[in-house]
């Protein structure tokens, strides 16, 4: 999630998913429009965001929607995780999200 200082996480997860055989794109520490950007350039199946802090919470169901209007996939799947959605998985489907881990 832009503004989200959480990186280890998501080494893992792209490192799981590339294992599979999964074609990945891990990023980190980038503004939304950043994200925006990659989401609009390639197509994707999925998309992760992990949230660390409860204070990037108000902000995730409108990222979720801008990807969703610039994805080259209009069955594009988000996934959502980390902590602030293992205390409380209804905060996924709240955010948009089709899903949580």
């Amino acid at each position: 999630m832009p503004g989200d200082q959480h990186n280890f996480g998501t080494v893992v997860i792209d490192e799981v998913f590339r294992l599979d055989g999964w074609v990945t794109d891990g990023l980190s520490d980038v503004e939304t429009s950043d994200l925006l950007q990659r989401a609009a350039d390639d197509w994707f199946d999925i998309v992760g965001l992990t949230i660390s802090c409860d204070c990037h919470i108000a902000t995730l169901p409108s990222v979720i929607a801008a990807l969703r209007n610039v994805s080259r996939n209009s069955w594009l799947c988000i996934m959502v995780g980390h902590r602030v959605f293992k205390a409380d998985p209804e905060l996924a489907a709240q955010s948009g999200a089709d899903g949580t881990a």
